[in-house]
């Protein structure tokens, strides 16, 4: 099952250094096919340039990126908007751990997962 994961996600990920994407697909009984828009790796590589905690997480993050597909929405709006409308226009699922961008994609009738900070995962199928 393709899905497409946000930011936060991976910076989750990093920051708990957990493989919760197979935690996922346990949950699924089903395998997920990471998609990551060329956005959500530009705001990583920005994050990664600050300083502290979250620019390591960034980093993190970027390489857990590395196997995973990419592309680019060709959407001009910001990563959440184009997460939104391009779940909306696919019917691909979101796997976020932003609490306001879940709210969002159920609003906008979106399928979703959210993983809370503890990794509680949350289905939206």
């Amino acid at each position: 099952m393709e899905a497409l994961i946000d930011t936060s996600f991976l910076m989750l990920m990093a920051e708990k250094g957990r493989n919760i994407i197979s935690m996922i697909e346990d949950k699924l009984n089903d395998c997920l096919e990471p998609i990551i828009l060329k956005s959500v790796i530009d705001e990583l590589v920005k994050l990664s340039k600050q300083k502290g905690k979250r620019a390591l997480y960034a980093k993190t993050a970027l390489k857990i990126s590395l196997g995973m597909k990419i592309i680019d929405a060709g959407i001009d709006a910001s990563t959440d908007e184009q997460l939104v409308k391009l779940s909306k226009n696919t019917n691909l699922l979101v796997v976020t751990s932003d609490f306001e961008m879940s709210r969002k994609l159920r609003e906008t009738g979106c399928r979703y997962i959210y993983v809370n900070r503890v990794g509680k995962i949350h289905l939206n199928l």
